[in-house]
């Protein structure tokens, strides 16, 4: 596996010394301009500053992309990335898989030196779009007089992605006459043109890896009791650097329950969850300088890749979605789609691109158990903007996988799963469970025949129960007799360790164990009683793999 920081620092390190050197004088007069300005824009690595008539290969293809991915969003790549492939082991090829602007050729193979041909740099290009906050949701309407020869799976990209314009210009359109010619190879100077018109391209903001190396958790101050009822919630900033914690940001005073949803480069997004029970989104800047609320008071809230999606608290019926910024709303009223039972309640179940998966319990000929509702009658909708139409889904479609911020390692997504029971949805356990990145191969833990006969989340809630670190998985576990920590390596040896002892389960019944974040190598997590407000915290040495008390806290 290649350190992709190492690769990454040894480009901007080239390119500072040699924009001069690998001026665009080898390429078509026509993409000599374009090159130039993506070359400048450090969107081109230094290895395709060359020879740029000739074909690109699906590896080089993908350097361009997650390069161009980078630059536009402040993206920061992840560290001790497994590859999903057998043919190429590069943090470039496998950061474009997880990121789904590319996918591999079957049977876990990729076939890296390959070309690639037109059809296929329109699918990669417009997976780059989506991923990039550029609108891709117009088609051009002007068809092309060979479609025939389209694929099937290139088709609605093609015309997706020759309708994305950089001002008057498309980022890709055809080769003359009416023609896209989809079958002929693509070329270097054709990939970098098209790629810097979508740079230019404007765009929404996307959630994006955290940018500094601090660790951020909502904390309770249990000496301010509040007149409200419950405890003064903050944000508690610990510096990894010099050991130091700092309090952050202070909540309204009439918040009960806040949880810190996502960290996207300098900007931490919380749900906050008032005494009256509505939620808000809080947006806070990481050093403490700036922070806005984004939505107003809301039954349900969810943060996705590009968007917020939000049921506010008078209207249930109503799913709202906005930007990340909370701008630009689009209403849905699913009173119109779903007539079944009098007052819908609306729930956001995860989303992908421009679909969101939305849940609708029903009030007033009220139907909480599934027996009684008919069975020819959905309650969960795949709803898709760009069609404005809701299609009725299978009620039992595990949608968690596409829930953003699902822990990903680049071979597979690793997330927590209420497995439901008996008639009700909502009454069940906490599993893991492992997929691919496009959601195939989809297994709990308890079906890998791994080292324990279960593996069981203290929630389902990603916050604190689960972590990952290089290249070791690590969940907290409620098992029949005890509090433990489970660690996970790629390789599939397991470890579990029991800071409250191997039979701790009856004495520290109302306990739960939560990760607070990895110090100097050291994993650090604290068990919490929810009734007392006593906190224990250890740490856990991943090279001595020792176990340590640090304090008690009140």
């Amino acid at each position: 596996m290649k350190n992709f920081a190492s690769v990454l620092t040894g480009f901007v390190l080239a390119l500072t010394v040699s924009v001069g050197v690998y001026a665009a004088e080898d390429c078509s007069p026509w993409a000599k301009e374009s090159i130039d300005k993506a070359i400048s824009e450090g969107i081109v690595p230094e290895t395709l500053q060359s020879d740029y008539t000739s074909n690109i290969t699906r590896k080089e293809f993908c350097r361009l992309a997650v390069q161009t991915y980078i630059k536009k969003t402040g993206y920061t790549t992840q560290e001790y990335l497994q590859t999903p492939f057998t043919d190429i082991d590069d943090d470039y090829v496998t950061t474009a898989y997880m990121l789904e602007i590319v996918s591999g050729k079957g049977n876990e193979k990729f076939d890296p030196d390959s070309a690639i041909t037109r059809q296929e740099a329109a699918v990669m290009l417009n997976n780059l779009a989506e991923v990039s906050g550029v609108d891709n949701n117009k088609t051009n309407t002007e068809k092309f007089v060979d479609e025939d020869h389209f694929a099937s799976w290139a088709k609605d990209a093609i015309y997706k992605i020759s309708a994305v314009k950089n001002g008057g210009t498309a980022v890709m359109s055809g080769t003359g006459s009416g023609k896209f010619s989809p079958w002929m190879n693509y070329t270097r100077e054709q990939a970098i043109a098209t790629m810097y018109r979508l740079y230019e391209c404007s765009s929404i903001p996307v959630l994006i890896p955290q940018k500094d190396k601090n660790i951020y958790r909502v904390s309770r101050d249990y000496n301010v009791k509040l007149k409200t009822s419950g405890y003064l919630e903050y944000i508690l900033c610990i510096d990894c650097n010099t050991k130091t914690a700092k309090r952050l940001f202070e909540f309204d005073q009439r918040s009960s329950e806040t949880n810190i949803v996502a960290i996207s480069g300098d900007w931490i997004y919380c749900i906050c969850q008032m005494t009256s029970g509505e939620k808000y989104v809080y947006k806070i800047k990481t050093d403490g300088t700036e922070d806005y609320v984004l939505t107003p008071a809301a039954h349900n809230i969810y943060i996705g890749h590009k968007y917020i999606y939000y049921v506010p608290s008078v209207a249930r019926n109503i799913v709202v979605r906005t930007d990340l910024n909370g701008k630009n709303p689009i209403t849905v009223d699913y009173s119109k789609i779903h007539t079944y039972g009098k007052y819908p309640c609306c729930y956001i179940k995860g989303d992908k691109n421009d679909n969101v998966y939305i849940y609708v319990q029903l009030f007033g000929g009220n139907y909480p158990l599934y027996n009684d509702i008919p069975e020819d009658y959905p309650v969960l909708y795949e709803y898709d903007y760009t069609t404005e139409k809701a299609q009725p889904i299978d009620l039992y479609t595990n949608t968690d996988p596409l829930i953003y911020g699902t822990l990903c390692d680049g071979k597979y997504k690793y997330y927590p799963h209420r497995e439901i029971h008996y008639a009700y949805r909502n009454m069940g356990h906490d599993e893991l469970r492992r997929c691919n990145i496009d959601g195939t191969d989809d297994i709990a833990f308890d079906d890998l025949f791994l080292t324990y006969d279960s593996y069981m989340v203290c929630s389902n809630c990603m916050e604190n129960y689960i972590c990952m670190y290089k290249d070791r998985l690590y969940m907290a576990e409620d098992l029949d007799t005890a509090l433990c920590v489970t660690e996970l390596t790629c390789d599939g040896v397991n470890r579990r360790f029991y800071p409250l002892g191997e039979d701790s389960y009856d004495k520290y019944t109302n306990y739960r164990i939560k990760f607070l974040g990895v110090i100097d190598n050291k994993l650090c997590y604290y068990c919490v009683n929810r009734f007392d407000n006593i906190e224990r915290v250890y740490s856990y040495d991943m090279d001595s793999r020792e176990t340590k008390e640090l304090s008690w806290t009140k």
